[in-house]
Formats: structure tokens, C-alpha cells, sequence
């Protein structure tokens, strides 16, 4: 039994582990005392927290520091806590803000033609008896079909080849300002469409250069877009929509396109 007043000596049980890693925070030439380092009491750690460092921020601190080991520095977690709970918040913002800008179309990007032209071309399709007016002509048939007039059944399986004239307005005898060339061909069953391959060639004070078209064409529908692919000249790397209407026809022999030309990316 030990004597009264004379001072009790704590038993700690057995030697306590030192993490070889625990850094001294403030003062690295001065030893670590293994007991405060791992068991700190709360208000070290608050000092821990609140003490000027130079160099170290608090999270530094709580990593690094003996805040490390212990549940006793709630300010470490309260820290920790609250880094998160302003990340979290950030997040959950910007996905709003990014789900209020998708849904409303005035936030949306609004895509706008950066050039325009209209134009018309005719296409007079060989007969055996148009040979001085002809423009096309069917250089591919189905057994049942030949070569002069296009087959029945929807014309599935003709394919044309064209050289039009390209002009300013609806006139078929206006003064060409160039050439449409290329191909369509009769690809359905069931209805009249085609696909179709061609390519304007323009050559006049206005325009030179090429513009290049592909594109399916249901020619019952009152207005088919094809697309626009690429260009030359003065439409080099023009790219964009084209908007096809019948705007005459005669029986399978004549007809005319009316080319609305709208460009989305002009260089």
C-alpha cells in the first residue's frame, strides 16, 4: 500500500506501439513523446488545430498530425465533415444547373443557316425519241423494264444518270448557271422513292465551285431534306441541309426540283 500523500504512479499497461510515420507537426527537431502522440488529450488537439503553422493548412494537420490516432479531435472530423458536406453541395448544383439548361430550348444553342441559296434544276429523262433535249438517261433496269421508259412497280431497280441544267428560277429555258450531275436510284418496293448522289457544279459570276448532295428522296412528300456533305470553290467544306419540292413534273419523262440550300457550317 503506498503511503498517503505520496503520489500515485498511473499504470499504462503494456508498451504502446509508435507509428514509425507520425510526423512532429510543429517542431521536427524536438522528439516525439510517444504517449501524447498517440492519446492526446481534446484540448491538445484543439490547440493542435487552432496553432498558426506555416506551411500546413488544418487538413495537413488532421492528416499528419496526432489528431490521426485518436477519436478524441472532434475538430478534425468536424473539418473533415464539413469539406464534404460543401463538395456535395457544389455537385448537387452544378447538376441542377446543368439539368435546368438541357430541359429549357431558349438556353439551348439555336443553329442557324450561315449561308442560303434556291435554286432549280430540270431533268428531261431519254425517251428513243428526246434524244436533242434529253438530260438523263436509264442506264440500269430490272428484267421486266428496258432502257427507255422506266419500269412499273413503284420503278424499283431503275437507276439514271443525269447531267441537268441549274438555273436561278423555275424557267426551264433561263440561262443555266450550272450543272447538276450525278445519279438516283429507284431503291423501293412499296412506294416512289429514290436515293439519290449528285453534285452541283457552279460556274457563273455569282458562284464558282462544287456542292456535293446524298440523301434518300420519297418523292410523294411535298418537301425531303438531303444532306449536304461537303463542297469546293466557294464552298469549300460547306456543310449542311438541302430541302427538295417537285415543283413540276410531266408523266415519268420530265421534272423539275426546287433546292432550298441552307449551310450550318461555312468556312
Amino acid at each position: 500500500m503506498p503511503f498517503e500523500g505520496e503520489p500515485k504512479i498511473p499504470d499504462f499497461g503494456e508498451p504502446l506501439a509508435i507509428d514509425p510515420e507520425i510526423k512532429q507537426v510543429h517542431n521536427r527537431s524536438r522528439p516525439i513523446n510517444p504517449i501524447s502522440a498517440i492519446r492526446p488529450s481534446a484540448a491538445g488537439c484543439e490547440g493542435l488545430l487552432h496553432r498558426p503553422h506555416t506551411g500546413d493548412n488544418i487538413a495537413e494537420v488532421c492528416r499528419y498530425g496526432s489528431c490521426k490516432l485518436t477519436e478524441r479531435c472532434m475538430n478534425c472530423t468536424a473539418v473533415d465533415e464539413m469539406s464534404k458536406m460543401k463538395t456535395t453541395t457544389l455537385i448537387f448544383f452544378f447538376f441542377h444547373f446543368l439539368t435546368v439548361s438541357l430541359a429549357d430550348p431558349s438556353m439551348q444553342k439555336q443553329h442557324h443557316p450561315c449561308k442560303n441559296l434556291i435554286l432549280y434544276f430540270h431533268d428531261v429523262i431519254y425517251n428513243g425519241q428526246n434524244a436533242a433535249n434529253a438530260t438523263a438517261a436509264i442506264v440500269g433496269a430490272p428484267q421486266w423494264g428496258n432502257l427507255t421508259i422506266l419500269a412499273d412497280k413503284f420503278h424499283f431497280g431503275d437507276v439514271v444518270v443525269f447531267d441537268d441544267p441549274i438555273t436561278l428560277d423555275n424557267n426551264f429555258h433561263s440561262v443555266p448557271v450550272g450543272r447538276a450531275q450525278g445519279m438516283y436510284i429507284y431503291d423501293s418496293k412499296n412506294t416512289y422513292t429514290a436515293w439519290l448522289g449528285f453534285t452541283f457544279v457552279l460556274n457563273n459570276a455569282q458562284h464558282k465551285g462544287t456542292i456535293n448532295f446524298i440523301g434518300a428522296d420519297p418523292t410523294l412528300t411535298k418537301r425531303r431534306d438531303i444532306s449536304i456533305v461537303g463542297g469546293t470553290g466557294d464552298f469549300f467544306m460547306h456543310r449542311g441541309v438541302a430541302t427538295l419540292m417537285t415543283d413540276s413534273y410531266e408523266g415519268d419523262v420530265y421534272f423539275r426540283l426546287r433546292v432550298d440550300i441552307k449551310f450550318y457550317e461555312c468556312w
